[in-house]
């Protein structure tokens, strides 16, 4: 059995990934098992305390994969968008012989960029509007997919993520000890020993490309680059990074598209 383990970022949960979990397992073949754990703080976990660090998160997450006997079943493989490409990289360092292989989506770090590439200047007074007491869900999340999204006027998505938020979102408290995590998170000095896959969005409004560009060149890693998709990649092209997944894990080389320069 083929095993994902799929990793949101700051202050997201296992239901944003919407419909990308069964297109993962659907392109992978009837012997994959797609797992989408929650960072405590985060939707089913939202009452715990967030880790103030990143190897912390990875503690927790693999204290639950233990408990459920996944990493006694073998080698993993992990997807980290955003922040969760920060968790993939700390797991594959501390413990690499239980991943197979990890992709890292769209991810930043210390080393990697300024501050304002690590988050885009243009997208700081949009998620303040979007944090401000006072704001409704859909007014939220209108917010959020403008710098998230390609298309930020989906109304599908826009209704869906309303429909989490109401169920219930993030603390601010703990939303501030995952910024934090990722702000002090530094970039190891070497690549760990697990084939790493760097992917990109050229339309990536809230992460500046190029911090993913100047990783794969940093450790002479592969990249593939969605030409059109913003930073959430599995929203924008599910259909697209299900493929590059399926791709990689068969040990299928990633083609770089378009041309991205730091």
């Amino acid at each position: 059995m083929t095993t994902w383990v799929l990793l949101r970022g700051l202050a997201r949960d296992s239901r944003h990934w919407g419909d990308f979990p069964q297109r993962l397992a659907a392109a992978q073949g009837a012997s994959t098992q797609v797992l989408t754990p929650d960072l405590p703080g985060n939707g089913l976990l939202r009452n715990a305390r967030s880790p103030c660090s990143v190897a912390g998160m990875v503690a927790a997450l693999r204290d639950g994969l233990a408990r459920e006997g996944v990493l006694a079943r073998g080698p993993v493989h992990l997807l980290g968008l955003s922040m969760g490409s920060m968790v993939a990289i700390e797991w594959a360092r501390r413990h690499p012989g239980e991943l197979a292989s990890a992709v890292l989506v769209n991810g930043s770090a210390r080393g990697l960029g300024p501050p304002w590439a690590r988050l885009r200047a243009a997208a700081w007074p949009v998620l303040a509007r979007a944090a401000w007491p006072g704001t409704s869900p859909a007014q939220r999340e209108r917010l959020v997919l403008s710098v998230c999204s390609s298309r930020p006027h989906d109304p599908h998505a826009l209704a869906a993520w309303t429909r989490i938020a109401q169920a219930g979102v993030t603390r601010p408290s703990n939303a501030l000890r995952q910024l934090l995590a990722a702000a002090g998170w530094r970039l190891p000095p070497a690549p760990p020993p697990v084939p790493l896959l760097v992917v990109a969005c050229a339309q990536d409004a809230l992460v500046a490309p190029s911090c993913s560009v100047r990783l794969a060149q940093a450790w002479g890693l592969p990249l593939a680059l969605h030409p059109t998709a913003g930073h959430e990649l599995a929203l924008d092209d599910a259909a697209w990074l299900a493929e590059r997944c399926s791709a990689w894990a068969a040990g299928a080389p990633a083609p770089a598209e378009g041309d991205l320069r730091p």
